[in-house]
C-alpha cells in the first residue's frame, strides 16, 4: 500500500513538474516579440550628367530623382538604403513622404558620399566613414572623385530594441587597383564591426560592386562575411548558404546574383530569418529605366527574446549649416582638381581602353 502511494505521488509530482516546464516554455514563446523588416538597397544613379545615361529613360536632375523617390515610397518598406544620392537629393527626399527619419544629406559631387538612409524607425548616432583605400580618378570607376565609403547608424527595430545599420558603396572597376581597393573596403568594414562596443544585430545594405560567383580577388567572403559573421541573404535563400566560390564546382545558385546585397547578423536577443529576396529593376509605364542597377529587395522576419537594455546615448543627427557645407564643397573641389592634375596619365588608359 505504501509503495502504491509513493508511486502515485511520484507520478503526480512528475506531471506537475512537466506542466510547469511546459507552461514556462509556452509563456516564453508567447512573450517573444516577432515582426517583419522590409528593406531595399537602391543605387539611384544621382550623378550629375553621367546619371542621365544610367538607364534608358534619359531623364536627369531632380525630375529623375523625384520619379525614383515616388517609386520607392510606394513599395511600403521599413528601411531604404541608397547610393549615388548626390546632387539631386531634394527631388528624391521630397517624394519619400512615408519616411519620417532620414540621414542628413552630405552634399553633391565632389564633397558628398552619395549615401543616405530613409527609415520608418528612429535612426541615431550616424557616422560617415570614408574608405581607407580607393582607386581611379579619370577611369575605372573614378572612385577617388567622391568620398565613397559607408554610413553607420543605430536604428530602432522595436520599442527599446536596436540594430546596427550600415549602408555602403564599395569601389567600382575591374582592374587590379580597383579589386585590391574593394578588398580593402571589406577589411575596413569588418574592423569597424569588430570595434563595436554593444552586442546588437546587424543589417548591411549596399552596392558592393562584387559578385560572389566571380573569382577575381574581391575577397568579399574572406575579408567581410567570414570575419564579421555576416550572412548574405541571396546566398542563404538561393545558394544553400554557400559564399565560397571555388571556380564553379558545386556552385549552382537557383537565382541570378547582382552586385547589390543585403547582409545580416543575429545578436543582442534578436534572430533574423530571411523570408523573401529579389532584384527589381524600376521602369516607367513605357518600360524605360531610370538607373543602371537592379535594387536588392528583402524581407526578414525577426524574433526578439530578452534583449539587453540599451545603455548607449542615442543622438539624432544635426543638419549641416550652409557655411559648413560651402566650406566642405570648396575644399573638395580643390582636392578634386589636384587629383585630376596629378593623374592626367590616366587619360591614356581611358582613351586607349587598356
Amino acid at each position: 500500500m505504501k509503495k502504491n502511494v509513493k508511486w502515485l505521488m511520484s507520478v503526480i509530482l512528475c506531471t506537475v513538474l512537466f506542466c510547469a516546464v511546459f507552461n514556462i516554455a509556452a509563456f516564453a514563446e508567447d512573450t517573444a516579440e516577432t515582426g517583419t523588416l522590409n528593406l531595399i538597397s537602391f543605387n539611384v544613379s544621382g550623378l550629375p550628367i553621367i546619371g542621365t545615361f544610367q538607364g534608358d529613360a534619359r531623364s536627369s536632375g531632380n525630375k529623375k530623382s523625384a520619379v525614383i523617390g515616388e517609386y520607392i515610397n510606394g513599395l511600403g518598406l521599413d528601411i531604404v538604403g541608397v547610393q549615388e544620392d548626390f546632387n539631386y537629393h531634394k527631388g528624391l527626399a521630397g517624394k519619400m513622404t512615408a519616411y519620417p527619419y532620414k540621414t542628413v544629406h552630405s552634399g553633391g559631387v565632389p564633397g558628398g558620399d552619395g549615401l543616405n538612409i530613409f527609415s520608418k524607425r528612429g535612426i541615431y548616432n550616424v557616422e560617415r566613414v570614408e574608405w581607407d583605400v580607393s582607386y581611379g580618378v579619370l577611369y575605372d570607376g573614378t572612385d577617388r572623385l567622391a568620398p565613397k565609403g559607408f554610413v553607420y547608424s543605430v536604428a530602432e527595430l522595436a520599442d527599446g530594441v536596436y540594430i546596427d545599420l550600415y549602408v555602403l558603396h564599395a569601389n567600382a572597376g575591374t582592374t587590379i587597383g580597383s579589386i585590391e581597393a574593394r578588398a580593402d573596403n571589406y577589411r575596413q568594414l569588418a574592423e569597424h564591426i569588430s570595434a563595436l562596443e554593444y552586442d546588437r544585430p546587424i543589417i548591411m545594405l549596399g552596392d558592393f560592386n562584387s559578385i560572389l560567383g566571380r573569382d577575381r580577388g574581391d575577397a568579399l567572403y574572406e575579408n567581410l562575411l567570414a570575419p564579421a559573421g555576416l550572412t548574405d541573404v541571396w546566398a542563404e535563400m538561393f545558394n544553400d548558404g554557400n559564399c565560397e566560390y571555388d571556380g564553379g564546382s558545386g556552385w549552382n545558385p537557383t537565382y541570378g546574383e547582382r552586385v547589390d546585397r543585403v547582409l545580416y547578423k543575429n545578436g543582442g536577443g534578436v534572430a533574423f530569418t530571411p523570408e523573401t529576396f529579389e532584384y527589381i529593376m524600376m521602369a516607367d509605364e513605357n518600360g524605360k529605366t531610370h538607373t543602371d542597377h537592379m535594387a536588392a529587395l528583402a524581407s526578414l522576419s525577426y524574433t526578439v527574446t530578452d534583449p539587453p537594455e540599451n545603455t548607449e546615448e542615442l543622438i539624432t543627427e544635426e543638419p549641416i549649416g550652409v557655411f559648413e557645407m560651402f566650406t566642405k564643397q570648396f575644399k573638395a573641389v580643390f582636392k578634386t582638381l589636384f587629383l585630376i592634375f596629378t593623374n592626367l596619365h590616366e587619360l591614356y588608359y581611358l582613351i586607349s581602353g587598356t
